[in-house]
């Protein structure tokens, strides 16, 4: 997979990251429908569908993190046919697990969270917790997640672009770090 990214003094670099071919990497298709079959998010959707909302889901972003991909996708709800959509909530997906919460931050932490669990049957996101003292993202990453949310609220999508590639420098930095 051919990946392109801007270090953090804007430099591009193109990258050839090789997948395995013994390697299952779902298409787009395959993880919207997972996303939508998920039974806490189904739920969610279905809860705000009923009293009368609509709800959306902006693209799917495909993102390389070290050796992983993750799939982030945010989420809009509008209370009326002609209202202004609003973002309230982010779906981070690794291909297995599935989580949604109100920013990219906390999704992508909850993902950190289930990553760390070595039985993720029968556990939910919001019951995996890091072990104390772990901060599985830097708190620089963290600020550009920040940043790359609120650029995608203003509709800066240039903006959000360059902030997750800022991101995705940032979390290879840290994958490198812990080999």
């Amino acid at each position: 997979m051919l990946v392109a990214r801007t270090d953090t003094k804007g430099t591009p670099e193109m990258i050839l990251m090789d997948v395995p071919v013994d390697d299952e990497v779902l298409g787009p298709r395959l993880i919207e429908a997972r996303l939508e079959q998920d039974p806490v998010i189904s739920q969610q959707f279905s809860l705000w569908r009923t009293g009368g909302s609509r709800v959306w889901t902006g693209h799917l972003h495909l993102v390389p993190v070290g050796n992983r991909l993750l799939y982030m996708e945010p989420v809009f709800l509008a209370a009326e046919e002609d209202a202004i959509p609003d973002l309230t909530r982010f779906v981070v997906s690794d291909g297995i697990r599935v989580v949604m919460a109100e920013s990219l931050v906390e999704a992508i932490a909850l993902m950190a969270g289930t990553m760390l669990d070595p039985d993720p049957e029968g556990s939910t996101a919001k019951d995996v917790q890091p072990p104390v003292g772990v901060q599985p993202w830097p708190t620089a990453a963290l600020a550009v997640l920040v940043q790359a949310e609120e650029r995608a609220r203003a509709g800066d999508w240039a903006g959000f672009g360059i902030a997750l590639a800022e991101l995705r420098v940032l979390l290879e930095r840290l994958e490198s770090e812990e080999r």
